[in-house]
């Protein structure tokens, strides 16, 4: 069979016999990286189940914090601060001794 001056037969024989080994590697080139990209994907799935772990756990030793935190704060005392008449009591007493702090310097000064 032949078409003009070239064989078609012939030249779609060649043409595969040049292809045959070309896909050969392209298919096993497809066929590796496949595999690849699934093993890929494989791994991104046991990192994100390690990362939800890791987070779980964060997350659950945070609360621990704070609730620590909490229980301690609560445990510690608050110094009694005096009422409204204690403190007009102290400072009718701290005016008190400023001016017999004043009457002694006077009278010393006298003497």
């Amino acid at each position: 069979m032949t078409r003009g001056k070239y064989p078609t037969v012939d030249l779609n024989v060649s043409v595969y016999r040049l292809l045959s080994p070309l896909l050969v590697e392209y298919e096993a080139s497809v066929s590796s990286l496949t595999s690849d990209l699934e093993k890929y994907r494989q791994q991104c799935k046991a990192l994100q189940k390690h990362v939800d772990q890791v987070l779980s756990e964060n997350d659950r030793l945070s609360s621990e914090l704070e609730q620590h935190i909490v229980g301690n704060l609560a445990g510690l005392e608050t110094p009694n601060l005096p009422a409204d008449g204690e403190l007009s009591a102290i400072e009718n007493l701290e005016s008190q001794l400023q001016l017999i702090t004043q009457v002694s310097l006077i009278s010393a000064d006298s003497s």
